[in-house]
């Protein structure tokens, strides 16, 4: 699949589904929309200095631990499923949302809730699965994460579990109610990074590392993604199209009734004690083995 970046701008809906019918080839394939076209594809808690996320992500999984077992949504200790919970109710981890669906990722890049981009062109990600390596989820040797984690184990079994040195991609079994509708899926971003670089790799960086080693390596199956840019000044009118075309808006990608609007109260006051704990108590000295990467 080539989508030149000299290519026109989407101005409408159909333009769009043209050109995923036309362009894509067949095979399994996640979207990302982003209101900016400028922003690297990279998730919120990773635009941190790399060893100042990996503390924050280890203090939130002590949290997850030292948190009553009826966590909301939550049915066992896994990390994995934690950080999807935290991100999905828009807590910074090191997951990166996508969807499985290329009409939300374009709602997503057309859609502003605080009007702070309608001049800025969108971009909507285009990523092939069979390219990337999966995390593992609801297989047998997870089990010890519904009951086995305790305080002198846990460091060991979260680093096993989310220690990982390639950006790994994963669509959860059993969805959230506002994951659900959006055909939630993550990649799981590695905190591994070249050499010299204070900053984890978006995935841009990411492939480019990666394909510039294989090709070192004489070998050719290099790491692609595709991308198309929307255009600024049609932004608003491809949320029209979507909302009259396949009822895509704001009501049905955002579910908020009060069952959702609590627990993502509760995981955010999670997130600021975790942030305060870490600001106040150790920025400077911090008691979790450094090599959870």
């Amino acid at each position: 699949m080539n989508m030149a970046k000299t290519e026109s701008k989407i101005q409408s809906l159909s333009q769009y589904i043209d050109v995923l019918h036309n362009t894509i080839d067949k095979g399994s394939f996640c979207y990302r929309g982003q209101v900016d076209h400028n922003w690297e594809a990279i998730p919120t808690l990773l635009r941190r200095p790399r060893i100042e996320a990996i503390r924050l992500q280890t203090i939130l999984m002590r949290e997850l631990l030292a948190a009553p077992h009826t966590l909301p949504y939550l049915r066992n200790q896994d990390p994995v499923e934690f950080l999807m919970l935290l991100q999905h109710f828009r807590i910074p981890t090191k997951l990166l949302d996508v969807s499985m669906d290329p009409l939300i990722a374009l709602f997503f890049a057309c859609y502003d809730t605080y009007k702070k981009y309608e001049n800025v062109d969108g971009k909507v990600y285009i990523f092939s699965l069979e390219q990337y390596n999966k995390v593992k989820i609801n297989t047998t040797e997870l089990n010890i994460y519904k009951t086995g984690i305790t305080a002198d184990n846990y460091k060991e079994l979260l680093i096993r579990r989310i220690d990982n040195k390639e950006h790994l991609f994963f669509e959860p079994l059993i969805k959230n109610p506002r994951m659900r509708i959006q055909d939630g899926a993550f990649f799981m971003f590695s905190t591994y990074t070249t050499e010299n670089n204070d900053n984890c790799l978006s995935m841009e960086a990411f492939h480019s590392a990666l394909n510039k080693h294989r090709k070192s390596q004489k070998n050719n199956n290099l790491l692609w993604y595709a991308h198309r840019i929307i255009d600024k000044n049609y932004k608003e009118k491809i949320l029209k199209e979507l909302d009259l075309q396949f009822s895509v808006n704001e009501s049905m990608v955002y579910i908020d009734n009060y069952t959702i609007k609590s627990v993502e109260k509760f995981y955010r006051e999670l997130y600021e004690r975790s942030v305060n704990y870490y600001e106040s108590t150790l920025k400077e000295k911090f008691d979790i083995p450094m090599d959870i990467s």
